[in-house]
């Protein structure tokens, strides 16, 4: 399926779950499919995190059945994920492996981590670690994400990259320094 396909596939089938267009980006081989709930007024956090599994529990055996039939569509993996207020939530996703070089440093704070009993190995102390960094910084990673996916946008528009998904196209020269993890979003 070719990017116009899959958003009209979403339009068609995901109206009674999501009453707003959602968004779609592939990461990494996996379809994200990120729905909105509707807030009104002031909500607490608790009442946002409470609206959000609400919706999991309530959705999961409909998005089960449509993530199966979209992957066989695409061939690509498809994760859930929906917005509430400034809220994020992530219902299903690809675990994947990342391979990096740390000091002795940066292994001495993960060791420390495990020895003091907030995680069983190296690999769950990183991700603890990063859910720590991201959790003061929500409001400033999701600009970043936005910028980084304006500039994807960008991109696309450039004449001749038409291409999406596995069709060839032209690399773009690699930044120095950290790299965005989300792919271009685009709305169904």
């Amino acid at each position: 399926m070719n990017r116009h396909e899959i958003r009209q596939w979403l339009n068609e089938h995901l109206k009674e779950l999501y009453p707003e267009p959602v968004e779609a980006s592939i990461v990494d081989g996996e379809l994200l499919i990120m729905g909105r709930l509707a807030v009104e007024g002031e909500v607490s956090e608790d009442e946002v995190r409470n609206r959000i599994n609400k919706h999991r529990e309530e959705t999961r055996p409909r998005r089960e059945a449509l993530a199966q039939e979209l992957q066989r569509l695409t061939g690509l993996a498809v994760a859930w994920g929906v917005r509430c207020g400034q809220a994020t939530g992530y219902f299903s996703s690809l675990r994947m492996p990342v391979m990096t070089r740390l000091g002795r440093a940066e292994r001495d704070v993960l060791d420390t981590l495990i020895r003091g009993g907030i995680a069983r190995n190296r690999s769950q102390a990183v991700n603890w670690a990063i859910q720590a960094f991201a959790q003061g910084r929500r409001d400033w990673l999701r600009q970043l994400r936005e910028a980084a996916n304006n500039l994807s946008n960008l991109r696309e528009q450039a004449p001749g990259t038409e291409a999406f998904a596995g069709e060839e196209h032209p690399e773009p020269p690699s930044p120095k320094g950290p790299q965005a993890t989300s792919g271009p979003i685009m709305t169904a």
